[in-house]
């Protein structure tokens, strides 16, 4: 599988827009002709806008004007093999598109910094860049963009589904953003591998994704929590086909390169729990069938040299049939769900300035079934935005403005009572229409001087109807100590609707205010990461439908060490810790995110001639949670109602572990290659606990699990054109 790790950003986050930039395409090879995985490729005046070869020793690195001014010498290192050196001199004027560089393996293991690209926004926010090597190589991502943010210290996912929880915040409150357009409800409900979601991004259309934790900034809205930023491929360096098979299902994808360097992906998947579910009964009771049917299409096409178009579609239909157990009912889940929405952008780079429209569109149709819950709905959202990028020397100015509409129609049968669940309890009708314009401006700069980096923003909605009038703001301070240490510092006010859902029919104005300094250091191999963070927000709402919280405030403590032992082993360890409160009146309680501890480690071996190999393990303390004292029958209803403890969220879940596995192996010939892999999640087959469950009166009690340990293999044939290899040496 032909995979390209880009390490850039897009071009107009840079200055000198008007002048002509170049991409440098190579390859880099051993001693012995093959490729070098992972190696890394920068400029010595640049170190920090470099780039990694992907599996076949590939690179592409943008040529700015400033590095070609600078007459600096490129650069290849890994770790165990000596640094080679190129002239980008040499390469202009030797009219080939392409440069093979070899690495000539040391004797004595060299003691190198690892160096690490920064993305330019982070010079104004706190952000992670997860790169496609970063998600295939992620046993706890089992291949999903979004499950692979379960890996960094600053996610407190607990539920083990795809939606991003960071730093405490419920996953509504952190956007997903696709080319500039929010995707709601990113996840879909095929129920694979464990119990929960996946994404519904494919990883091989992604070219890059950025995590931001917290203090998002405001050149998006509707977000208070964190943001996830995916941009998706706009360049391949050969055509190529990808074949998939899996134990679940199989998949199809193609990248063709088209006139004018631009780029066709097509991609289809089709998944089935005949085989997933045969070899695992015992683990996989849960599950009676799943499908899902989806296609993908991504086009960049260079209409002129300054305008650039992008446009991505994608449709699904998926169907689940499992058992859910809820308070002290068990009975059959059915759902079933389609869906399409398009991403289109346009893009103007003139001089200096950039101006970019954005527009989203989005069809859902969903039916659920449970107990007595019959639920229908549909959604249609539209996004349009237009924003303005102004660079000059170290100011950057943005600004600009976005409509979001959306509108749920939802016709439901739904429990009088909402402990009565059973088939022949009494049910009534609900139905709603709901509509939302928000319409939003905002400005942003930032600015540089010497080692200190600064930036303001502000976001203003222009109200709708009877919508109440907001302002968010944000301001940061970056200093760089050094070219290994620095501290960031940044702090606002945000706002965002709440999508409606079955327990939330509204949608909710939420304001956050939020304060976080965060550290990054490079030192002797290795990289440590430390933050501290306060959030606070009103007009909570959380994920349990039977409280809603006046206030919820969340402290935290993040530290992470990544450290390469060897030459292609890296160790990750991180611990967060989070204390979380919530106000009801003047009234203090524990909250669903009030965790001591959250322990992630880590180890990969990266060896394309041996194998890959990732071990990821993650243990923290179980959630709290509020628990049921005793029933009392209720003679209206004739079912035993619950009576709660009056400590909310006062009891505590066992103490949560899982261990994950993954490894594969590289075959690469001419003209195509073999991914053959496989996943274990939850190798130690613990049982941990998910929910408290009782028999029809509440007297006595049990626990429903997450998933138990479960096996996914597969193998991918990728099948590439005009594949340059470079000659070999001996």
């Amino acid at each position: 599988m032909k995979i390209t790790i880009h390490l850039l950003l897009l071009l107009c986050c840079f200055t000198r827009f008007a002048q002509a930039q170049d991409s440098l395409v190579g390859q880099v090879l051993d001693q012995e002709g093959k490729p070098v995985f992972a190696a890394n490729v920068y400029f010595e005046a640049f170190p920090n806008q470099g780039v990694s070869t992907d599996f076949d020793g590939v690179f592409r690195i943008t040529i700015t004007p400033e590095i070609m001014e600078s007459h600096s010498s490129g650069i290849v290192s890994f770790i165990g093999y000596e640094d080679t050196k190129f002239d980008l001199g040499a390469w202009t004027t030797a009219n080939t598109d392409t440069l093979t560089l070899y690495l000539i393996r040391t004797k004595a293991q060299l003691e190198s910094v690892v160096i690490k690209a920064r993305n330019p926004i982070s010079e104004q926010s706190a952000v992670t860049k997860i790169t496609k090597m970063g998600i295939y190589l992620n046993p706890m991502a089992q291949a999903d963009p979004l499950k692979a943010i379960t890996a960094l210290p600053s996610s407190t996912n607990t539920d083990e589904t795809a939606n991003p929880s960071l730093r405490g915040s419920d996953a509504d409150q952190s956007r997903v953003i696709l080319n500039g357009v929010p995707i709601y409800e990113p996840v879909r409900a095929s129920q694979l591998n464990n119990q929960g979601f996946f994404s519904l991004f494919n990883p091989e259309i992604i070219d890059k994704q950025y995590v931001y934790a917290s203090n998002p900034p405001l050149t998006y809205g509707n977000s208070s929590g964190g943001l996830v930023d995916i941009q998706t491929t706009q360049k391949v360096n050969t055509n190529h086909l990808q074949i998939s098979t899996t134990l679940a299902g199989m998949g199809l994808l193609t990248s063709q390169k088209i006139a004018k360097k631009g780029l066709l992906q097509a991609y289809a998947n089709r998944q089935f729990s005949t085989a997933y579910t045969a070899i695992q009964k015992a683990k996989t009771n849960h599950i009676k069938s799943f499908s899902m049917t989806d296609l993908g299409l991504n086009l960049h096409f260079p209409i002129t040299q300054k305008i650039h178009l992008n446009s991505y579609h994608y449709g699904i239909q998926e169907a689940f049939d499992g058992i859910a157990t809820t308070l002290n009912h068990t009975d059959d889940v059915l759902t079933g769900k389609k869906r399409y929405f398009t991403v289109n952008n346009l893009k103007y780079t003139g001089k200096n300035f950039l101006v970019q429209l954005n527009s989203g569109t989005n069809y859902a149709k969903q039916h659920y079934a449970w107990g007595n819950t019959s639920a229908d709905g549909q959604t249609m959202q539209q996004y349009s935005a237009i924003d303005v990028k102004w660079i000059k020397g170290k100011t950057k100015l943005q600004g600009g403005m976005n409509h979001d509409y959306q509108r749920y129609t939802t016709e439901d049968q739904i429990p009088q009572y909402y402990y009565a669940l059973s088939t022949e309890a009494p049910t009534m009708e609900a139905i709603a229409q709901l509509k939302q314009h928000n319409l939003e401006t905002y400005l942003y700069a930032s600015w540089a001087f010497d080692q200190w980096y600064f930036s303001l923003g502000g976001r203003t909605n222009i109200p709708l109807a009877d919508q109440t009038n907001y302002q968010s703001m944000q301001f940061s301070i970056r200093h760089d100590l050094n070219a290994q240490h620095s501290f960031l510092l940044s702090a606002g006010q945000y706002h965002h609707y709440t999508t409606p859902n079955f327990f939330n029919r509204d949608f909710t104005l939420i304001q956050s205010r939020q304060i976080a300094l965060d550290y990054e250091g490079a030192m002797n191999n290795g990289l440590w990461k430390a933050a501290l963070y306060y959030k606070q927000r009103n007009n909570g709402i959380t994920n349990d439908q039977l409280l809603k919280a006046d206030k919820v405030s969340t402290f935290g403590l993040e530290l992470y060490w990544e450290q390469y032992i060897f030459s292609q082993f890296k160790y990750t360890l991180s611990n967060t810790f989070l204390q979380q409160r919530q106000y009801i009146g003047e009234t203090k309680y524990r909250s669903q995110y009030d965790l001591p501890y959250i322990l992630k480690a880590a180890l990969t071996y990266s060896n394309p001639k041996v194998f890959t190999f990732s071990l990821m393990y993650l243990s923290r303390s179980g959630n709290p949670y509020t628990s049921i004292q005793h029933g009392l029958l209720n003679s209206t209803s004739q079912y035993y109602e619950p009576v709660w403890s009056a400590d909310w969220y006062g009891s505590q879940y066992k103490a949560y572990h899982r261990l994950d596995l993954s490894i594969s192996r590289y075959f690469s010939f001419p003209n195509y290659s073999i991914l053959p892999f496989l996943s274990i999640n939850n190798l130690l087959d613990r049982q941990n606990e998910r929910a408290e469950v009782y028999n029809a009166d509440f007297s006595q009690r049990s626990f429903d699990h997450y998933q138990r340990r479960t096996i996914f293999f597969g193998v991918v044939f990728n099948f590439s054109g005009n594949r340059k290899t470079g000659n070999s040496k001996n």
